[in-house]
């Protein structure tokens, strides 16, 4: 398990035990009267638990690849870098618009970025992740990842005007510069709002995108 997985188990611990004290269980004697339990308890209770399973397929997804083959697939935290690699490569740039919290992006990248044929796909395309809270980058301070994490929900309110986490845009980044008007600067060839619950449509996507990106 990453952090992220640990974090969530966390929750979902919390959440049951808080439904359990809600219900006023566990009850170590069976000789104990059963104590009384009101509808704003019995009510908070269940909300507790819905979320607690809610959150269960997205707190322990099997990987679908090995360490190595997931290793393969680097991802960028600076849109700049992505910039760089994609001008030298000639490949468009894949767009992840996440966050540290988002469990549905946590979700994306188990349930679906790791699955093989999308990591065929998406092998084609220069990867960056841009973290719209803070950026997960242990060579930034706690105040440069948190500006970098408005920064980019900046840009991606400027690359989507219907901008919502998470979020999958391929763009063809302009080659005389990577920004023009403080935003990155380019063609949006597709794009994905929203958790991805069709593998199949999105494996399409990053093909159409990808043939449809000029080269040279």
């Amino acid at each position: 398990m990453n952090h992220f997985d640990l974090t969530l188990a966390a929750v979902v611990a919390l959440l049951v035990v808080c439904a359990l004290f809600l219900l006023r269980l566990p009850r170590f004697s069976q000789s104990d009267p059963a104590p009384g339990i009101g509808v704003p308890r019995m009510l908070g209770a269940v909300g507790a638990l819905a979320i607690a399973i809610s959150l269960l397929p997205r707190t322990f997804v099997a990987p679908a690849v090995s360490d190595a083959e997931e290793a393969e697939l680097h991802w960028h935290l600076d849109y700049e870098d992505a910039w760089k690699e994609a001008i030298k490569s000639d490949k468009p740039i894949f767009i992840f618009v996440t966050a540290v919290t988002d469990t549905n992006a946590r979700y994306c990248e188990k349930a679906v970025f790791d699955l093989p044929g999308v990591q065929t796909e998406l092998k084609r395309y220069v990867r960056v992740k841009l973290y719209t809270d803070w950026v997960p980058d242990t060579r930034l301070s706690r105040e440069e990842s948190q500006r970098r994490g408005e920064r980019n929900q900046r840009w991606c309110q400027a690359i989507l005007s219907d901008y919502t986490e998470p979020a999958c845009v391929v763009i063809k980044p302009a080659a005389d510069g990577p920004f023009e008007n403080g935003v990155p600067k380019g063609s949006v060839l597709a794009k994905h709002l929203g958790i991805i619950r069709d593998v199949p449509e999105f494996i399409g996507l990053l093909r159409n995108a990808n043939h449809k990106a000029p080269r040279g």
